[in-house]
């Protein structure tokens, strides 16, 4: 089996919609250690403006998500091909990141129950980064996708699509509980929607806008009702937390957001190697900046030395400063662990790879054997 990456130059406008996309997700991540009990000991809102912007801040997160899903599916749905060489090549990166930082923790005395071990030698399988774990396996899935979105006749899937958006983003949003819904079912139904638009609605992709009004009405409509519920939940202590529901995967709103900025920055035709660059090390900019030592053991201590330093009042500038550090240290660490372990990394999951596909071929030879 050979590795070979592909030569063709990527539009920059997709590419730079995943920047903009990873920066959300960093960004996210970096205000919810923020807003863990033992930093600003809140549970419930507060009529305070910057406690809105953390807790609104989570929203980011969940758009950064389904904009990558948006990507990749525009992309997936004309492919039935599982290349086995791109899942094994995450897992190894995965892997080689997690435990690597996990030994230089360890070395500088941190100490770990076994269950804690576990997760960091089995990442994938517990979930560690649980975002990749989802993609990976609407990847190797999507295949099953797309014979089933070719079979569909234009008005068979427009029904699929009504049923699954109000299945999962109207009911599922109200609720998460209902209907089983999950990441990856959402991740799935995001699939689905995403082939449509392509395969049926070519005016509305192309039309700016459309799309820029699109964008506008979503992001009034979020900001809108993550305020209304915001402050019912100062004035109705019953709510509680329920305010935090516009922060799911499944929000309507961030579903609209994404598609209209994928719409609009995929209409720019332009290349631009730095954006490229940064945009193909998106994945390993995740794994580093999320890594489960650093998040437990390190960025929460950051934020109580921020905090004691220079106390609430810059709050904002703080959490976007400390994003754009956080990312800038993470495209730094991605450079150069693409410059120094790639060789290897594609080797060994050239060796495995192989591996897999005769084990895969003897059992399934097996089983075709069984009358």
């Amino acid at each position: 089996m050979v590795i070979q990456s592909p030569i063709m130059k990527r539009n920059s406008g997709i590419e730079l919609l995943k920047v903009i996309a990873i920066f959300l997700v960093v960004f996210t991540h970096v205000s919810n250690s923020l807003s863990a009990e033992q930093l600003l000991n809140i549970k419930y809102p507060v009529p305070n403006f910057n406690i809105f912007f953390v807790y609104f801040a989570k929203h980011f997160g969940g758009i950064g998500n389904i904009i990558f899903v948006v990507c990749s599916s525009w992309f997936l749905c004309d492919s039935k091909r599982i290349r086995i060489e791109k899942i094994l090549k995450i897992i190894v990166d995965v892997w080689i990141v997690s435990v690597s930082i996990f030994i230089i923790y360890f070395l500088f005395g941190l100490r770990a129950n076994p269950y804690f071990l576990v997760t960091v030698f089995f990442p994938n399988l517990f979930g560690t980064n649980w975002f990749i774990t989802c993609y990976m396996i609407l990847y190797l899935i999507h295949p099953g996708l797309v014979f089933i979105t070719d079979s569909l006749k234009q008005r068979s899937h427009a029904i699929v699509c009504i049923i699954i958006f109000t299945a999962y983003f109207v009911l599922g949003f109200i609720r998460n509980e209902l209907l089983y819904s999950s990441d990856l079912i959402v991740f799935v139904s995001i699939f689905i929607i995403v082939s449509y638009i392509k395969k049926y609605m070519n005016d509305f992709h192309s039309n700016i806008k459309c799309n820029l009004l699109l964008l506008c009405i979503s992001v009034l409509g979020l900001i809108g009702l993550y305020s209304c519920l915001y402050y019912l939940s100062i004035t109705v202590s019953v709510l509680g937390g329920k305010f935090l529901i516009t922060s799911f995967n499944n929000n309507p709103f961030a579903l609209f957001i994404a598609i209209a900025l994928f719409n609009i920055l995929s209409n720019l035709e332009f290349y631009n190697k730095l954006i490229n660059n940064i945009s193909s090390m998106s994945l390993l900019i995740y794994i580093f900046h999320e890594n489960k030592c650093f998040r437990l053991f390190t960025r929460e201590k950051i934020w109580l030395w921020l905090i004691d330093r220079f106390g609430m009042r810059y709050l904002i500038i703080m959490i976007i400063c400390f994003s754009f550090f956080l990312l800038t240290v993470s495209c730094i660490l991605s450079f150069l662990y693409k410059k120094i372990s790639s060789k290897f990394v594609l080797e060994l999951v050239e060796r495995i790879g192989d591996f897999l596909i005769k084990v895969g071929y003897l059992f399934s030879n097996k089983l075709m054997n069984i009358k």
